[in-house]
């Protein structure tokens, strides 16, 4: 057992770095399992790979080695939660089913001891089961990466995978791998929490963003609302970069620790394909833009509106003055809301009345009905939504709807405005 020196506090928000777990070392932890049953967050973490799978679920630990290749929704999921708390994301992706709550007891090894990121406060209220139980009782009656990577794209991982790597590696030339340790195994679990959302500043000072209290303020940030949105348009270029100097490389996607990862999905193949038909191809065969000069500018300013589309979408459902942000003021032994509730009070929505702007945003206007339930489609939620809505009344949960696209971006660079000024404290997210 490590000593205590090792275990991550509540406070420090900081990536512990983990290795695999050698053949002796997953022996002896197994010997420590038959001995007394408990288990660090560190220990568990030795078993993140396909031969040594373990996962934490209320505190609870459970060794699926045995089973990862029988989950229904493929083994590529279950790998990404391995050696990690998942038990927000076991509820999350299995709202309408007990099934596999009932399966969970053969499996069960230990119990916790420690952990590595700050918990939520459980679900005593009942506020999440009702509203499962009455969208998955509404459900029967009722665009293509996204959905693919909340496994919402089909009923198999060779759906999934497939339309998401399509879209994000081939077509995009960024890494599925990568998005996924980024956005569903952080942010969708951790939203805008300081210190584990991987779209949130890592550390309180270093930064260009000043997103949430704790940080340092600094004399820069006041002008964060003028040079921060023209930085969006590197969104894609830095998606691209990121996923070999973090994911590949460095193991790790801002304080989530990255799991060993295959051949397959690491010899980016796709980004020499992604820089044939976007690089190669417009050089060789375009009259007019064959130049250096010429493509660089066109390259360029493809990539600057794919990142501001991408950014703006991203940041008016997170970072605004209309949203929540765990931990922003100051660090606590747990999160005083629920997962739900506090995805709830993390998420904007805006524009519900608008086909169009659905569409053009992927339905991410609907970002609380995504957070509760990212393994929905998206052409659900203006069906799910209202019944949502309906619970957190009886709940007294604020669900927080600005009307139009414009109220939600200018409720963002107010925020920026307002977390630049020297001490107004105010918090937030990007991503």
């Amino acid at each position: 057992m490590p000593p205590e020196s090792d275990y991550r506090s509540a406070d420090d928000g900081l990536r512990h770095r983990v290795s695999v777990a050698t053949p002796a070392e997953i022996t002896s932890a197994e010997e420590t399992a038959v001995a007394n049953n408990k288990f660090t967050w560190q220990e568990v973490a030795k078993h993140n790979s396909r031969e040594s799978a373990w996962i934490i679920i209320k505190d609870k630990v459970y060794d699926i080695t045995n089973w990862m290749d029988k989950h229904p929704g493929g083994s590529e999921v279950v790998h990404l939660m391995a050696g990690r708390d998942a038990t927000d994301a076991f509820a999350s992706y299995h709202p309408f089913t007990d099934k596999p709550q009932k399966m969970l007891p053969k499996f069960e090894i230990g119990t916790l001891v420690s952990r590595e990121f700050t918990p939520y406060k459980r679900d005593e209220s009942g506020f999440y089961r009702e509203m499962c139980k009455r969208v998955g009782q509404a459900l029967p009656l009722l665009h293509v990466m996204h959905d693919s990577s909340h496994t919402a794209f089909g009923r198999t991982q060779n759906w999934h995978s497939f339309g998401g790597r399509l879209f994000m590696d081939f077509y995009a030339g960024a890494n599925l791998t990568s998005w996924h340790y980024q956005h569903v195994v952080g942010h969708h679990i951790y939203t805008n929490v300081f210190g584990a959302d991987p779209d949130l500043p890592e550390t309180a000072e270093g930064d260009p963003r000043r997103l949430v209290h704790r940080q340092k303020n600094a004399s820069i940030y006041k002008y964060q609302h003028l040079y921060l949105p023209p930085l969006y348009g590197i969104l894609g270029l830095k998606f691209r970069i990121q996923d070999l100097t973090g994911t590949f490389f460095g193991k790790t996607n801002g304080p989530v620790r990255v799991n060993p990862i295959s051949l397959y999905r690491w010899a980016e193949i796709s980004k020499v394909f992604w820089a044939l038909w976007r690089i190669c191809l417009p050089l060789a065969y375009f009259e007019g833009v064959n130049t250096p000069l010429m493509f660089t500018a066109l390259f360029l300013v493809s990539e600057w509106m794919t990142g501001y589309y991408l950014a703006f979408n991203f940041q008016v459902s997170h970072v605004s003055t209309e949203c929540d942000y765990p931990l922003g003021a100051e660090a606590k032994d747990m999160i005083e809301d629920e997962w739900a509730v506090s995805q709830v009070k993390s998420c904007v929505d805006y524009a519900h009345s608008s086909k169009l702007v659905t569409f053009l945003s992927g339905a991410l206007n609907y970002q609380v009905t995504h957070h509760l339930f990212p393994g929905v489609s998206q052409y659900h939620y203006p069906a799910i939504a209202p019944i949502i809505k309906e619970v957190c009344k009886e709940h007294g949960v604020e669900y927080i709807h600005l009307d139009t696209f414009a109220e939600a971006m200018s409720a963002h660079i107010a925020h920026l405005r307002n977390m630049g000024r020297q001490g107004i404290p105010a918090e937030v997210h990007m991503g």
